[in-house]
Parts: C-alpha cells; sequence; structure tokens
C-alpha cells in the first residue's frame, strides 16, 4: 500500500515538473528563442507518415516522381500482378512516404460501408524508382511478417 502511495506521488510530481516547463515555454516572448535559431525546418511528426501528393501528374517539390509513374512501377511489381488478378476492381492510392520513397496501396473492391482491405503495398524509391518492397497476403497488414531486422525485440 505504501509502495502504491509513493508511486502515485511521483508521478504527480512528474506531471508537476512537466507543466512548469511547458508553462515557461509558453511565457516566452515571440522573439525570444532561447537564444536558438527561429529559421530552422520543422521536421514531421511521424517520418513515415502517408501524405497525398497535390498532382498526380507533376513531382512534388523535392521529388523526382509524378505519382501516375509512381504507380506505373507498382503495377508492374509480379505479386501486385498476381494480387490484382485475384481482386478485380481493385483500387490503387499512391502517396509520398518519408522524404525519398513513396508506398503504392491496392485495395480490394468492396461494398459500399463495408470496411477497405488492403491487398498489397508497394515501397518505391523516389531516385531510382525501382521497387524497394513489395507486400501481399498477411504481410500487408502486418509488418512483423515481413521479416525486418529487430522486428522481434
Amino acid at each position: 500500500m505504501l509502495r502504491a502511495r509513493g508511486a502515485a506521488c511521483a508521478a504527480a510530481l512528474l506531471i508537476v515538473l512537466l507543466g512548469a516547463g511547458a508553462a515557461a515555454a509558453q511565457q516566452r516572448s515571440p522573439g525570444n528563442s532561447g537564444g536558438l535559431p527561429t529559421n530552422l525546418p520543422r521536421a514531421p511528426a511521424d517520418p513515415n507518415a502517408l501524405v497525398r501528393p497535390p498532382r498526380d501528374d507533376a513531382p512534388p517539390p523535392g521529388r523526382g516522381l509524378t505519382a501516375l509513374r509512381v504507380g506505373a512501377v507498382a503495377d508492374g511489381a509480379a505479386k501486385v500482378r498476381r494480387e490484382r488478378r485475384e481482386y478485380p476492381g481493385a483500387t490503387r492510392e499512391v502517396y509520398l512516404k518519408g522524404t525519398d520513397r513513396w508506398q503504392v496501396s491496392y485495395f480490394a473492391k468492396t461494398r459500399p460501408g463495408t470496411p477497405r482491405k488492403e491487398i498489397a503495398q508497394v515501397l518505391i524509391d523516389d531516385r531510382s524508382a525501382r521497387v524497394l518492397e513489395a507486400w501481399t497476403d498477411y504481410q500487408v497488414p502486418w509488418s512483423m511478417a515481413r521479416g525486418y531486422s529487430g522486428a522481434f525485440g
């Protein structure tokens, strides 16, 4: 019982200290950055977040490929061709992923109101236009099944 109270007190103290630091950070004037440069670019919260390109027919800023070209490269992957034969009417969506990759996701045709099922996923390198990875079946939703180093600890 005493141990649980001690843990609760430690957690409460941590919350108070973190809150004080956040409050102090908010009290800085806009011109005072604490001596740090203010013009540094901000990193995205998640470097692997998927972002739709603004256009399909023109390379996004900092990229060499268009979404149309990336989709065509992914369509040529043997695993994708096989899945599209098995799932007629499958659709494709192209995303920017990180700073130098694209992800192409393929979805089985479904009835309106039913959850989509991703049937294939392809990662493409922007510089070389080469397929880096292609996944189907259970490897699409379960990245631990892809054989990545360290996936199991």
